[in-house]
């Protein structure tokens, strides 16, 4: 992650998000671990079954 992160900043990039399943806990962990924080979260509607 933090080569990519490199190779982003030096070709123009001013920040990086990623998206991560809310059941992912090892996922979140990691990306934790490495400073990013939770920016926001996505929720989704359905047509309740009939």
């Amino acid at each position: 992650m933090a080569r990519l992160a490199r190779q982003a900043l030096d070709e123009g990039a001013s920040a990086a998000y990623l998206q991560v399943e809310t059941d992912n806990g090892a996922a979140a962990a990691l990306y934790d671990d490495l400073g990013f924080t939770t920016h926001h979260a996505y929720h989704y509607r359905r047509e309740p079954q009939r």
